[in-house]
């Protein structure tokens, strides 16, 4: 079995992997929507390209066809990219690059022919449209609320869930099902362990409860039920989680949807031979994926931070030379809340961050010196306009 040494993916159509195989080869993959490479490198930079496909039909069907090999993924929960997961595994079940090399190519020749699924690959398939299948069934006929439900009151493992849905989001035509499918795949972050038969409403208590206030006038166990109606810390704690994981849930989700977009019609027409029945889900707009991180610790930081920031204190040197007060009465709140929303990011970028972990420590570092002179800032701005104010009222 080979090693992932690191990888990047941010859960947009690029990202990478080092693996070192079982024999030392190192192996370099990088998966973006200009398609994928795989050099017989450490970094990329250097070393003979073993596989380079552009072909976004012909890599559909590579991974479909990898996928339908794999037992069981070991790849870490974050890397969400489908083909960046499946060219991974596939490198780790490797012993040698020979080794590698020869099933990439065997899986694409699979790939162009027009019957290019094995019955064992026919049957991975067919069970995926059951999971899905079940796993719709079931939320349709048991509507989720508030509540947080145990994770056995599911068809199949969650993972499995996850795992069939990514899969068929990226292969599916029609939007109305991959919107259907997204709202079900967030859905599992409401399932956890250690629930109980019972689920685990906001209150605490079944409603029903409260019927017997009207029946008993025993203080005690008024108090009882009160108490039970209106305190649960253990559905609170169960939601943290839930949100934690609905994030990675809506990570994973979006990356298979993105490879789906940078899929024409036609050729997922030519690889997708199942239906799946199971509403919309809402991206983030441009300044919620700022604050989240979303854009990645590169873009965040150099782009939207320093490149930003210049701009930002040239137009200030102007406003302030040119005594403009009300142009700056609106653009400094406006460049605080910027920067506020930018340092949040940032630092969210740098947790997600899977490259060299130095930059994502110097991020944080570089987050704590900018929320410094962030305050620094906004004094000395106050200071300026103080300044401008006592010029003007002078003149």
């Amino acid at each position: 079995m080979g090693k992932l040494v690191r990888y990047m993916d941010e859960g947009k159509a690029d990202g990478w992997s080092c693996v070192d195989l079982e024999n030392g080869d190192p192996i370099w993959i990088y998966v973006a929507q200009t398609g994928v490479v795989v050099k017989k490198s450490r970094r990329g930079l250097m070393g003979p390209t073993l596989y380079e496909e552009s072909n976004l039909r012909a890599i559909a069907a590579t991974v479909y066809a990898l996928d339908g090999q794999i037992v069981e993924y070991l790849t870490p929960k974050a890397m969400v990219n489908p083909m960046l997961r499946a060219f991974t595994q596939a490198a780790l079940e490797c012993t040698s690059a020979v080794q590698f090399l020869g099933r990439l190519y065997k899986a694409r020749g699979l790939g162009q022919t027009r019957d290019w699924m094995s019955d064992e690959d026919k049957e991975k398939a067919e069970i995926r449209k059951q999971i899905i299948s079940e796993y719709g069934y079931y939320i349709a006929t048991h509507p989720l609320g508030v509540e947080i439900r145990d994770v056995s009151e599911l068809p199949y493992p969650k993972q499995e869930i996850l795992d069939a849905l990514t899969l068929e989001i990226a292969l599916e035509n029609d939007d109305k099902r991959v919107s259907a499918m997204i709202i079900c795949g967030m859905a599992l972050a409401k399932f956890q362990d250690n629930v109980g038969p019972k689920p685990l409403q906001m209150w605490g208590s079944d409603i029903s409860e409260l019927e017997e206030l009207k029946a008993t006038s025993d203080i005690d166990k008024v108090s009882l039920i009160m108490s039970n109606f209106l305190a649960n810390e253990k559905y609170f704690s169960l939601c943290e989680i839930a949100s934690e994981e609905r994030a990675s849930i809506y990570k994973k989700l979006m990356a298979a949807k993105e490879l789906r977009r940078q899929m024409p019609e036609t050729k997922r027409n030519a690889i997708s031979e199942y239906e799946i029945t199971t509403g919309s889900a809402t991206e983030k707009g441009f300044f919620g994926k700022l604050a989240n991180g979303d854009f990645g610790l590169a873009k965040t930081y150099w782009l939207y931070g320093v490149v930003v920031s210049v701009a930002a204190n040239i137009i200030l040197k102007v406003l302030a030379l040119t005594g403009s007060i009300g142009e700056l009465v609106i653009f400094i709140p406006a460049l605080m809340a910027y920067q506020i929303l930018l340092l949040m990011g940032t630092w969210r970028a740098a947790d997600k961050y899977q490259g060299e972990k130095i930059w994502a420590i110097l991020a944080k570092i570089s987050v704590v010196l900018g929320a410094i002179a962030t305050i620094l800032l906004a004094i000395g701005l106050l200071a300026i306009i103080g300044q401008i104010i006592g010029r003007l009222n002078r003149a």
